[in-house]
């Protein structure tokens, strides 16, 4: 069994949990920022189900 992350360097391509990652490592960082952006306002997240503005 395969690692969650396998690099092929053959082809220069990025797999993760079994699914490409198109963009390598633009797209790592793209997940990474939105996983930090979500965990960062998490304590929001009554607001986005209700359809609050945090005005």
């Amino acid at each position: 069994m395969r690692s969650p992350l396998y690099i092929d360097r053959e082809f220069r391509r990025v797999w993760v949990y079994g699914w490409r990652l198109h963009h390598g490592l633009v797209g790592a960082a793209m997940i990474a920022a939105g996983i930090g952006l979500c965990l960062h306002d998490f304590k929001d997240r009554w607001d986005w189900v209700h359809g609050r503005a945090n005005n």
